[in-house]
C-alpha cells in the first residue's frame, strides 16, 4: 500500500491533478475520496492474497477501504468463523431439548452427544490428509454431520432397550442391538448421497461430499463403538436417570392415512401441480454479496464505489504489448460506444 500512495503521489507531483482530463480524474477522485486498484500475483481467494488483504487492512488504519471479491472473501471466512460455535452451541440445546423429551433417560442424551461430538472430532482431525478444505465446509461439516448421524444411535439405544427385555445379560443385548443397527443399511444411502456431490465440477461439492461421507462413516463407527460402551459403563446411572418419555402414537393418523390412501395420492398429485409452477418461478441469485450483511466492510466499499464512481462490476482488458496504439484507441471507441460500459 505504501508503493502505491508513493507511485499515487509522484504521478500527482509530476503531472499536476488538474492538468488531466476531468473524464480521467471524476473516475478516481470524487468527494475527497481516491480510487486505486490493488492486483495481486495470486488467485481471488489463495492464501497469500487473503493474507495480503490482512495486510493492507492492518497498515491502512483505517484510512483505507478494500473492497473487491477479495476482501468480500475474507469478510465471509471471518464472518464464518466467528459464527461457527454460536450456531453449535444452537444445534446442542435443541438436540437436547428434543432428546430429553422423547428418550426415556435424562443421560441418555448427554452421553449421545458425546458420543457425536468425538465422531465430529475425528472427522475434522481426518481432514488432514486432503490437506485443506473449505471453509465453506469447515462451516458446514460439524451441524450436518450432528443432523445426519443423531438417528443412528438413538436406534441403537432403542433397540438396546428392547433387546433388554428379551436377554438375561445387558452385554448378550447389546451384541444384538449392534448387529441389527449395522445391518440396518441406512447409513450407507446416506455415504453414497453425499458421495454424489464429488460428481459436480464445483470443487465444493467434492470438498463436501468427502468429508460428509467421512463423517457419516466415522459417525456409525462410533455409534457401533463407543457409544455402546458408554450405555454398559454407565447403564447403572441411565436406570436412576429414567423417566416418562413422550410417546406419540398417531393411532387416528395412522388409521386415516391407510384408509384413505386413494384420496391422499390424488390429493399428492394435484398438489405438485402448483408446486412444480412455483419451483419454476423462483429466482435464482449468484451474487455473495446479496447473503452478507451491508455494515462488512467489503460490502460497505462496494456500496460506496457503486455510488460515487458508479462501478457496478469491474473488469479489466489485457492486451499485448505488441499491439500498435492506433489499434487500441480504435478498440477503446469501439468499448465506448457499447451500452452500459462506462
Amino acid at each position: 500500500v505504501n508503493q502505491v500512495m508513493s507511485l499515487y503521489d509522484a504521478i500527482g507531483t509530476v503531472i499536476p491533478i488538474s492538468m488531466l482530463p476531468s473524464e480521467i480524474t471524476e473516475k478516481l477522485h470524487k468527494d475527497n475520496t481516491d480510487m486505486l486498484f490493488i492486483t495481486f500475483y495470486g488467485s481471488t481467494s489463495s492464501e497469500e492474497t487473503i493474507d495480503a488483504v490482512k495486510e493492507i487492512r492492518n497498515i491502512s488504519e483505517e484510512k483505507i477501504k478494500l473492497g473487491g471479491m477479495s476482501s468480500m472473501v475474507l469478510d465471509t471466512m471471518e464472518l464464518s468463523n466467528k459464527e461457527i460455535l454460536i450456531y453449535i452451541v444452537i444445534a446442542v440445546i435443541l438436540c437436547i431439548v428434543v432428546l430429553e423429551l422423547s428418550l426415556n433417560s435424562y443421560m441418555v442424551p448427554i452421553f449421545l452427544l458425546l458420543n457425536i461430538g468425538c465422531a465430529i472430532m475425528y472427522n475434522l482431525g481426518t481432514n488432514i490428509f486432503l490437506g485443506e478444505i473449505s471453509y465453506i465446509t469447515k462451516a458446514l461439516v460439524a451441524v450436518l454431520q450432528l443432523g445426519v448421524t443423531t438417528d443412528f444411535s438413538i436406534f441403537l439405544y432403542h433397540s438396546y432397550e428392547s433387546k433388554k427385555k428379551i436377554y438375561k445379560t445387558k452385554e448378550e443385548a447389546m451384541k444384538e442391538a449392534i448387529k441389527e443397527t449395522f445391518t440396518s443399511g441406512s447409513s450407507l444411502t446416506t455415504v453414497a448421497g453425499f458421495l454424489v456431490l464429488c460428481t459436480m465440477k464445483l470443487t465444493l461439492g467434492r470438498d463436501l461430499g468427502i468429508v460428509m461421507a467421512k463423517g457419516v462413516i466415522l459417525g456409525v463407527i462410533s455409534v457401533l463403538t463407543l457409544f455402546p460402551s458408554l450405555l454398559l459403563v454407565f447403564d447403572s446411572l441411565i436406570e436412576k436417570t429414567k423417566h416418562k418419555s413422550l410417546n406419540l402414537k398417531f393411532e387416528r393418523l395412522n388409521k386415516f392415512i391407510v384408509k384413505h390412501h386413494v384420496s391422499l395420492f390424488i390429493i399428492f398429485l394435484v398438489v405438485s401441480i402448483p408446486a412444480y409452477l412455483g419451483y419454476k418461478n423462483v429466482e435464482v441469485y449468484y451474487k455473495m454479496d446479496s447473503s452478507l450483511p451491508a455494515t462488512l466492510e467489503s460490502i460497505s466499499t462496494n456500496t460506496e464505489l457503486k455510488e460515487k464512481f458508479n462501478i457496478v462490476s469491474p473488469e479489466i482488458i489485457l492486451v499485448d504489448t505488441s499491439l500498435k496504439n492506433d489499434d487500441v484507441t480504435k478498440m477503446l471507441d469501439e468499448i465506448k460506444n457499447v451500452d452500459g460500459i462506462d
